[in-house]
């Protein structure tokens, strides 16, 4: 299974930092594979993982910062990627980072 996380506040960051689970101050939603196929064969990770030296792919864990969320909230088909953009725009909201782990 493949999990997104946003953290809602500054305590949110530190749980999701430290492996938190089930807290008020963490949205975790399971990204479904289609989308997952979606997002790797379109260009959004390999633009995150060139232009933020990240490595988003199977089986790795990776953080979207606060300063990628535009660039990526631009390049993102929301039909095709619905919980992932809209894990995007909660980040944003609350100026956090998306936590990916796949």
């Amino acid at each position: 299974m493949k999990f997104i996380s946003v953290p809602l506040n500054d305590i949110g960051e530190k749980e999701y930092d430290h492996g938190g689970e089930n807290s008020p101050n963490l949205i975790v939603i399971e990204l479904p594979e289609q989308e997952f196929t979606y997002l790797k064969n379109s260009s959004v990770f390999n633009m995150l993982n060139e232009d933020f030296g990240l490595m988003i792919d199977d089986y790795e864990s990776e953080v979207i910062p606060l300063k990628a969320l535009n660039k990526v909230s631009k390049n993102i088909d929301e039909k095709s990627a619905p919980i992932f953009a809209e894990a995007i725009h909660k980040a944003q909201e609350k100026q956090t980072f998306v936590g990916l782990d796949f």
